[in-house]
């Protein structure tokens, strides 16, 4: 249950990690447009991340700076907790990832666009809890 601060919306930028509400999304893209930035951390290889940037900034007209993780220190710094939360709600969801934020997905010829598409609607249900 939310409380009633926030049934109003996040009071101050940082809540809306908190806020649950219909308008999460819409908030957290208005919020990265006064911002001007978001930052992206990341170790995919540059050849997959700045795709997805670009088309980021396309679609929201938001910069994405890219960080990418290139020691074992950089990665440990990582919210590992929020990890275990995102990974809670994917099984929740019946959805099952690689236990550590560490490793990779995989997706191959057995994974039809209806099982992707299933993916895609549990880790957007799960980016909300």
């Amino acid at each position: 249950m939310q409380p009633a601060a926030m049934a109003q919306g996040p009071a101050k930028p940082g809540d809306i990690l908190n806020y649950q509400g219909q308008d999460r999304e819409q908030r957290l893209i208005e919020q990265a447009k006064q911002e001007g930035t978001l930052a992206l951390y990341t170790s995919l290889a540059p050849t997959e991340s700045k795709p997805l940037a670009a088309a980021f900034e396309k679609k929201y007209g938001v910069k994405v700076e890219e960080t990418f993780f290139s020691t074992t220190d950089e990665a440990m710094a990582a919210d590992r907790d929020a990890y275990a939360r995102f990974f809670g709600a994917m099984l929740d969801e019946g959805v099952l990832l690689p236990p550590s934020q560490f490793e990779a997905w995989f997706i191959s010829l057995a994974h039809d666009r209806e099982f992707i598409d299933e993916t895609v609607a549990a880790a957007r249900k799960a980016f909300r809890a």
